[in-house]
């Protein structure tokens, strides 16, 4: 009985087309895994963050205003006296004037004084702005199918590897 070389030659080809497959498979999700990873953010994302922002400074700015009022009220006369009021509210940097703008933390008096206001208008302008075709998932289901992703990556190097073993182990050399 002669040696089937055509049934070898269909097996090798068979296996080279499924090593190649299984490589190909790797390296689709590895960039998919990248382009998750990597994307810009979206829009919910970003409005999320700089409401919270805003929101941070409002609070921190209450914070402030509420400490100079209880100084303001605790000891006599402050309050009616015009330059010790500025000087507790420079003081706390809440306000300044021409000369002491470094002491004025203006995000802070914005958040503080027109919070609503600012947040809409922070909405608007992200509303406003052109956003990159390819933005990414919130950030909150970004872990989810980067997790999927790995999950099936495992699965395929261990394919890979059982495939590189056995054409080892029948003497073929696969890299």
């Amino acid at each position: 009985m002669a040696f089937d070389f055509q049934f070898f030659a269909k097996s090798l080809k068979g296996f080279a087309a499924e090593l190649s497959q299984v490589r190909n498979n790797i390296e689709k999700l590895e960039r998919e895994r990248e382009d998750i990873l990597y994307a810009p953010a979206c829009r919910s994302d970003v409005t999320a963050g700089m409401t919270a922002w805003a929101e941070r400074r409002r609070v921190e700015y209450a914070g402030r205003l509420e400490k100079i009022l209880r100084a303001l009220i605790n000891v006599p006369g402050t309050a009616s006296d015009p330059a010790q009021v500025d000087v507790r509210l420079r003081t706390a940097g809440l306000s300044g004037d021409g000369i002491q703008l470094h002491h004025i933390d203006i995000d802070l008096a914005m958040a503080g004084l027109f919070g609503n206001l600012l947040k809409e208008s922070l909405q608007k302008t992200i509303d406003a702005l052109p956003w990159p075709a390819n933005a990414g998932l919130p950030m909150s289901q970004r872990g989810n199918e980067v997790a999927n992703i790995d999950a099936q990556l495992i699965k395929l190097r261990a394919t890979e590897a059982k495939l590189v073993d056995d054409a080892k182990s029948a003497g073929i050399n696969v890299e």
